[in-house]
């Protein structure tokens, strides 16, 4: 605080959005116009009141809303889409917890293309070459995660590391309740599609997350309208759900998280937990207890 001031935390956003202003009325934008004018008087009482070797600038800044900008030369929303990957793992008579899980991917092509790049490196290496699930896994996938060679699970939690996505995870350990999975991935779901800022969002999903696309679809409808109607006059979000398998990178991604997630919460071994560090919570934001309601954060990481 000496230098910087107090932390202002920008309303609806999340670390995506923050940085892609949309609108003059976008929280980025009314911080960054409400600053520059608060600068600017601030600078001008100092040029006509003190020396500028004695002068300091105490103002506080707060937000205000952008209601007299002129939106006529504001470039047009982004039709890019945001693209979620749901997921979902332990909802089964053998586990004792349950993960839903959203990964968030700016750029689903590049990370498809990183991945591409790192199966072609393993048949390119002579002794990960001769591990029998490598060509199996390049040629007809998909990768399940825990039932890999340690040594392919090594592999690709540096790969995994190494890619730009955000994951958000909705966590139970009475995960044998009825109907809990699609309360979960509802939940889970909401709190992105809340934060984002993007009114075109793409929804992808593992094929074990929901038993048929058309559940998925009521689903993600369902959560849709309680956010526009959430959202007095704002522009209706528009979410499409793509079952298909354009995706093979970012279903990747969710399904090792939940793997790596749910692993934790059941850990009977010191190694179970060893993935789990290495990504929360550096790649896994936010871990929300659907049970007691706490969330886990970088700043309050989970430990239990």
């Amino acid at each position: 605080e000496q230098y910087f001031g107090e932390v202002k935390v920008l309303r609806d956003t999340d670390h995506f959005s923050s940085v892609k202003p949309d609108s003059p009325n976008h929280p980025a934008h009314e911080f960054l116009v409400t600053f520059e004018r608060e600068f600017t008087r601030a600078t001008e009482r100092v040029s006509t009141s003190a020396p500028a070797d004695t002068a300091t600038i105490d103002t506080p800044v707060d937000l205000q809303p952008a209601d007299d900008l002129d939106a006529t030369d504001w470039p047009a929303p982004s039709t890019a889409s945001t693209t979620f990957y749901l997921a979902d793992e332990g909802f089964d008579a053998e586990s004792s917890a349950a993960v839903a899980c959203c990964v968030v991917i700016d750029d689903p092509t590049g990370v498809n293309a990183s991945l591409a790049s790192e199966l072609d490196n393993w048949l390119r290496d002579p002794h990960l070459s001769a591990i029998p699930q490598v060509r199996d896994i390049v040629k007809r996938g998909p990768l399940e995660f825990r039932t890999l060679d340690p040594e392919l699970r090594s592999r690709l939690i540096e790969w995994l590391t190494s890619q730009l996505f955000e994951a958000y995870v909705c966590f139970t350990k009475n995960s044998r309740t009825l109907g809990l999975r699609d309360a979960m991935l509802e939940a889970v779901l909401h709190d992105r599609l809340t934060a984002n800022r993007t009114r075109r969002v793409t929804v992808v999903l593992e094929a074990a997350a929901l038993t048929d696309r058309d559940r998925a679809s009521v689903l993600v409808e369902r959560v849709r309208t309680r956010i526009d109607g959430a959202s007095a006059g704002g522009e209706r979000l528009e979410v499409v759900v793509d079952g298909s398998r354009r995706h093979p990178a970012g279903l990747a991604i969710s399904s090792m998280v939940a793997d790596i997630v749910q692993a934790r919460l059941q850990q009977t071994s010191e190694l179970d937990g060893r993935p789990f560090g290495r990504v929360h919570p550096q790649k896994v934001r936010v871990m929300h207890d659907y049970d007691t309601g706490t969330r886990y954060t970088r700043r309050r990481p989970f430990s239990g």
